[in-house]
């Protein structure tokens, strides 16, 4: 079968889970590049890139494997969701509110916030919040203890 004929059998009116995950393994796969190259971003938890690389492999696998015609529509939602969940982990491994993939939160973003409904755009917000937040949460550097708000510094005190 040629690149050409693929293609053709690929519809843009209403992609498959499997095709819409295709963009955040991409990414996720660029990333990781980065991140083994001697030049790239360091990994600070690899334990944490470990958990981030299963999950988005277990988004990956979920989009491929599962027959979504089947399921209802609203069921799709799980694998960007997870998506949001394994880069949240992501940016904790590779620096957390320092790490350069902020972006790769965009993919799944995108993808919830244009499903149909408003429950999915209240999903992606929320979901994008608390995964640009988790570094405040979880990072236990003094860095992440200093949060700025509206130009505003505020130390919390480590006792």
């Amino acid at each position: 079968m040629t690149l050409d004929r693929w293609l053709r059998r690929i519809s843009l009116d209403s992609p498959s889970p499997s095709i819409k995950q295709l963009p955040t393994i991409g990414g996720f796969v660029l990333a990781i590049v980065l991140v083994i190259l001697p030049v790239g971003q360091s990994v600070e938890s690899i334990p944490l890139l470990i958990i981030s690389v299963a999950i988005v492999t277990l988004a990956s696998i979920l989009a491929f494997a599962l027959p979504w015609k089947r399921f209802a529509t609203e069921w799709s939602i799980i694998i960007p969701v997870l998506s949001l969940v394994a880069v949240g982990f992501f940016r904790l491994a590779t620096g957390g509110s320092n790490s350069p993939f902020g972006a790769l939160l965009l993919l799944p973003f995108v993808w919830i916030a244009t499903e149909e409904g408003r429950i999915n755009v209240l999903i992606a917000a929320l979901g994008t919040f608390l995964v640009l937040f988790a570094p405040v949460v979880f990072d236990p550097t003094p860095r992440a203890r200093s949060v700025t708000w509206f130009g505003l510094s505020s130390r919390r005190s480590s006792t």
